[in-house]
């Protein structure tokens, strides 16, 4: 009996772990969430309008933490952190065609 318990939780348990690695693939994918990835923008109160649009997997929604510049002169990176979970991520932001 103990044995047959033992392959229920071990089953149960990659199930949930590739559940997770699916959430974070499809997460990944987004537009933003990486740097080759990156949002045009031609203007930068369109970051803020792009966080408010993204949810977290939680539900929950982003909060700014910070935001500087990314790799290259032409990415910008927001640092983001959900009001509910508290789970952190960034979001990458192409400002080659910000007007000055």
């Amino acid at each position: 009996m103990g044995a047959l318990l033992g392959v229920v939780a071990l089953a149960a348990a990659i199930v949930v772990g590739l559940r997770l690695l699916e959430r974070r693939a499809a997460e990944r994918a987004q537009p933003g969430r990486r740097p080759r990835q990156a949002i045009a923008i031609a203007d930068y109160g369109e970051i803020d309008l792009a966080i408010r649009l993204q949810a977290c997997a939680c539900g929950g929604r982003y909060q700014l933490r910070g935001e500087g510049p990314g790799r290259t002169p032409e990415l910008r990176v927001a640092n983001l952190e959900c009001r509910r979970c508290g789970r952190e991520t960034a979001m990458y932001f192409d400002v080659s065609g910000v007007l000055h």
